[in-house]
C-alpha cells in the first residue's frame, strides 16, 4: 500500500468560524472569503461529485453540469434519494464541467455557485462570480473528503458532514477487518474503464484508490502510480489486470477497429477474466462523482464481490 493518505479535514485557513445554521456567515474557500447572507437554496454546482455532496447536505441544486453522460443527474442519486425525486427531476443542465454555459447558469438565478479551484472553474472565477457569489473547493478525486467538509462549511452543516463521514469510515473499518478475517486483504483490486479517450486505469490517488486504501486492499503494481488516471493503449491491457477488476463500459467499444481487435485478443487472457472476477460497474459513482453516496456505492460493490 502507498504511504499517501487522502486529506479528511477542512484545509487549514478555510471554512467558517460560525456555528452550524448561523447566517450571515463568512466562509473562506480556495479563491477567497465570501459572506453568505442566508442558507443557499438555489445552488448551481459545477464539479463532479458536488451534486451528490449537496444532496447529502440537504440541498438539491437547481442546476449542474453534464459530465460526458446523457443526463445531468446520474441514476444512482435518484435511486438513493427517492424523497427528493421531484426536486432531482427538476435539476437543469448548465453545460459541461469544462465547457460551462454561462447563460444557462445566470438564467437559474443562483444564490451561490459551487465549483472547484482546479481547472475550468478557477479560470472562470471572475465571470462566475459576476453571476452569483462563487465558492470553490480544491478539487481532484483524492480530496473528496476535505472538499465535502468544506462544502458543509458553506451550508452551515458541519455536524451533518461529520456524521456522514464518520459512518463511512466506520463501515470501511468494519469491512477492512472482515477482509482480514476472510484472508482477502491481500487481493489486488484493479479499477479501469473504456472512456472517450480510450482505456484508462486508476491510481492510488483516484477516488476509488482512496477507498481501496481505507479498506486495506492491495493494488496491482501497474496502478501504484502518483497520479489519478493513466491512459493505456490496447497492447498495455495487462496493466488493467488484478485479482479483481472493477470495470466500466464494455471493452468492445474502443475508438478504432485495430483497437477492437487488440482488446478482444487480450481481454480473455487477463487473470481476473479467466477467474471470473470482473465486475461491471456504473461509471458515475465509481469513477466521476467523488462524494459520500458514490463512496457507499463503491463499498457495496466491493463487499458484494469480495465478501459475499
Amino acid at each position: 500500500m502507498s504511504d499517501f493518505i487522502a486529506p479528511t479535514e477542512v484545509p487549514a485557513g478555510k471554512g467558517s468560524n460560525a456555528e452550524d445554521g448561523v447566517f450571515p456567515r463568512d466562509v473562506t474557500h480556495f479563491f477567497g472569503t465570501m459572506t453568505v447572507q442566508a442558507k443557499p437554496q438555489r445552488l448551481v454546482v459545477l464539479a463532479t461529485g458536488q451534486l451528490d455532496q449537496a444532496i447529502n447536505l440537504g440541498v438539491v441544486p437547481v442546476g449542474t453540469t453534464i459530465n460526458g453522460f446523457p443526463d445531468a443527474v446520474p441514476s444512482y442519486l435518484a435511486d438513493k434519494f427517492p424523497q427528493h425525486a421531484e426536486a432531482i427531476a427538476a435539476i437543469k443542465p448548465v453545460g459541461a464541467r469544462t465547457e460551462l454555459d454561462f447563460h444557462a447558469i445566470a438564467a437559474l438565478k443562483p444564490d451561490v455557485i459551487v465549483g472547484t479551484a482546479a481547472g475550468a472553474h478557477g479560470r472562470a472565477f471572475n465571470e462566475l462570480n459576476a453571476i452569483a457569489p462563487t465558492f470553490l473547493t480544491e478539487g481532484y478525486g483524492y480530496n473528496w473528503k476535505q472538499d465535502f467538509r468544506l462544502f458543509a462549511e458553506l451550508l452551515g452543516e458541519r455536524e451533518k458532514a461529520t456524521q456522514i463521514m464518520a459512518a463511512y469510515h466506520a463501515r470501511a473499518a468494519r469491512m477492512r477487518q472482515r477482509l482480514i478475517e476472510a484472508g482477502r486483504n491481500g487481493d489486488e483490486v484493479s479499477f479501469g474503464r473504456n472512456a472517450k479517450k480510450g482505456l484508462e486505469i486508476y491510481g492510488e490517488k483516484a477516488f476509488v484508490g482512496t477507498i481501496a486504501w481505507d479498506l486495506g486492499l492491495a493494488r496491482p503494481a501497474s496502478q501504484r502510480f502518483d497520479a489519478i488516471i493513466r491512459q493505456i493503449t490496447p497492447d498495455q491491457l495487462a496493466d488493467m489486470d488484478g485479482d479483481w477488476l472493477f470495470f466500466s463500459e464494455a471493452p468492445a467499444m474502443p475508438r478504432a477497429q485495430e483497437d477492437r481487435a487488440a482488446i478482444e485478443a487480450t481481454w480473455p487472457q487477463l487473470k481476473a477474466v479467466r477467474n471470473g472476477k470482473t465486475q461491471d460497474v456504473l461509471i458515475e459513482p465509481w469513477f466521476t462523482m467523488v462524494a459520500p453516496t458514490a463512496a457507499s456505492t463503491v463499498l457495496d460493490g466491493i463487499e458484494a464481490a469480495l465478501l459475499a
